[in-house]
């Protein structure tokens, strides 16, 4: 393998970062990268890509930037500073706000389904079920905060869409001059 730049190392050194922040094995990223259609990907492919023995290929590069919810730019070490930039990191953070909602109301379903199947016999049922509903509590609690979220992504994008407005009239205007 040739000499590696100093992108390469980065994105190198953030895919383990990343990997690592999740507490994730590099076969568990194997697992994840697999369900996602990149094939031939195993723990050991993840091990070389994160030592720099095995070249990364596009397909590859931008899965584990999808997986770990991140601009490709920024894996790799480029700063972005243009209103698109910030408008596709909005989007991204948009989308990981929309799964972590779609996951709260998922697991609060699960938590109650589950605690239904819990037979009314069981001596301690009753502060299990409490327990079960503290956590469901808490879960709608941080679904409302998602919700607000959300709210302030619909204003971010309705003022950007203003401003494209205007600054499309600005440049018919200067078209017309």
């Amino acid at each position: 393998m040739g000499k590696q730049g100093p992108n390469f190392r980065h994105f190198r050194e953030r895919i383990t970062r990343e990997r690592k922040r999740r507490g994730w094995s590099q076969a568990e990223v194997a697992r994840r990268l697999t369900a996602m259609g990149i094939d031939s990907i195993y723990n050991t492919t993840v091990a070389k890509l994160e030592s720099g023995e095995r070249e990364i290929k596009l397909d590859e590069a931008v899965a584990l930037a999808r997986l770990y919810e991140a601009p490709l730019d920024a894996l790799v070490g480029l700063q972005s500073k243009t209103e698109r930039d910030l408008d596709y990191l909005m989007d991204a953070l948009y989308d990981a706000v929309s799964l972590c909602r779609t996951d709260v109301d998922r697991h609060a379903r699960a938590l109650g389904d589950r605690m239904a199947d819990i037979p009314p016999e069981y001596q301690q049922r009753d502060a299990l079920d409490g327990l079960v509903g503290d956590v469901r509590g808490h879960l709608a609690s941080a679904g409302n905060g998602l919700d607000e979220l959300v709210e302030h992504f619909l204003e971010y994008a309705e003022q950007s869409v203003k401003q494209q407005v205007a600054a499309e009239r600005q440049k018919k205007n200067r078209d017309k001059a």
